[in-house]
């Protein structure tokens, strides 16, 4: 998980985080309907809380 991609961004009810993954596969990542269970990770932006509630755990 390399983080020197980008800086940290914090801001009232906003935070953005750039990493660099090791692989090309990802699944199962945020609250959004897909096409396929990969994820496009040609430099897309995939929000992971957009429905303002805390997931259930």
């Amino acid at each position: 998980f390399d983080t020197t991609l980008g800086p940290l961004v914090f801001a009232d009810q906003y935070l953005q985080l750039s990493a660099k993954l090791p692989s090309h596969n990802i699944y199962g990542l945020g609250e959004h309907v897909h096409q396929t269970f990969r994820h496009d990770t040609n430099w897309r932006t995939w929000p992971i809380f957009t429905r303002d509630a805390f997931p259930n755990g």
